[in-house]
């Protein structure tokens, strides 16, 4: 029984230095960075299974999108 797994890209998106590093300072810490990364790919997983395919996302849900949907305080 052979399994494969395929990465698929969604899109790109930048983060904080901070949040990719996981540096100590929680939040504030990743709020209060100037820095930020280079392009990093969004993927969801394929995975190829002798029963059938089962896709894998770990994303954002799609309510990010809309407005209100963070607190007010968020950045």
């Amino acid at each position: 029984m052979k399994i494969h797994i395929h990465p698929i890209s969604t899109g790109r998106v930048r983060i904080k230095e901070a949040q990719r590093a996981r540096r100590p300072g929680g939040p504030l810490r990743v709020m209060g960075d100037r820095d930020w990364s280079d392009w990093l790919p969004i993927h969801v997983w394929l995975i190829d299974h002798p029963e059938g395919p089962i896709l894998v996302d770990t994303g954002e849900t799609c309510g990010a999108g809309r407005a209100g949907y963070f607190p007010r305080w968020h950045p």
